[in-house]
C-alpha cells in the first residue's frame, strides 16, 4: 500500500537587520547626553539595551530608559551597549538580531557662553565665551547677533531685561554643551 501523505507548513522569517549607529562620546553631566538610536528595523518589534558583563550581559543601567529604540546614554565609564531586537511576530516566531555601540566616556572640558553684562538699551555688546580653538560652536540665531557664525558676535538687545543668547560647543571629543550668555538691558539714564 501507499504511505500517508504528510503536509508541513514553513514559515521562513527574515532575520532583522540591525543597526545601533556609530560610537558615541560623552563628557559627563555638563555636556550633552548622547542619543543611541536603532534603525533598519520596522518599530513594531521589541528592543531590550544591554551592556557586557562577565559571563553574559547586564542590565543597561546609565540610559533613560533600556526598553526604547533611541534612550538617551549618560555612563561613568566608557560602555559598550548591545541592543537585541526582537520581532513582532510572536514568541514562539520571532527572530531576534542584536549591534552594538560604544559610549566613550571623557573628562568634561572647560566652557561657557561669557561672562553676563548690563548694557543700556540700544547700546551694544560683544559676547565672549569660553572655549578651546580647537571646538566647534554655532550660535542659535537671534536676530539682535550680528553673526551666528563668529565666536565674539556683537549683539544690540531690543528688549529690556534680560537677554540671552545660546551656543552649542562642540569640543575635540565630539562631546556638546549648551551654554549661554545673559545680557541685561536697561533704560538709557537721563540727567
Amino acid at each position: 500500500g501507499e504511505l500517508p501523505k504528510s503536509y508541513y507548513t514553513l514559515n521562513i522569517n527574515v532575520l532583522p537587520s540591525v543597526d545601533a549607529g556609530p560610537d558615541l562620546s560623552y563628557c559627563g553631566p555638563t555636556s550633552r547626553m548622547p542619543q543611541l538610536n536603532v534603525t533598519g528595523v520596522p518599530p513594531d518589534g521589541s528592543f531590550r539595551w544591554s551592556h557586557p558583563i562577565p559571563f553574559g550581559l547586564g542590565f543597561a543601567d546609565h540610559l533613560t530608559d533600556s526598553l526604547i529604540a533611541d534612550p538617551f546614554a549618560h555612563p561613568d565609564t566608557s560602555t559598550t551597549y548591545v541592543v537585541t531586537y526582537t520581532t513582532a511576530d510572536g514568541t514562539p516566531l520571532a527572530c531576534k538580531n542584536t549591534d552594538s555601540v560604544r559610549v566613550r566616556v571623557f573628562p568634561p572640558q572647560a566652557h561657557n557662553g561669557g561672562p553676563d553684562q548690563i548694557i543700556c538699551l540700544n547700546q551694544t555688546a560683544i559676547l565672549n565665551p569660553t572655549f578651546s580653538k580647537l571646538d566647534t560652536f554655532v550660535w542659535l540665531p537671534d536676530p539682535t547677533l550680528s553673526d551666528t557664525t563668529i565666536r565674539k558676535p556683537t549683539v544690540k538687545p531690543v528688549n529690556l531685561g534680560v537677554n540671552t543668547y545660546f551656543i552649542v560647543i562642540t569640543d575635540v571629543n565630539k562631546c556638546q554643551y549648551n551654554e549661554s550668555s545673559l545680557l541685561m538691558a536697561r533704560h538709557i539714564a537721563h540727567n
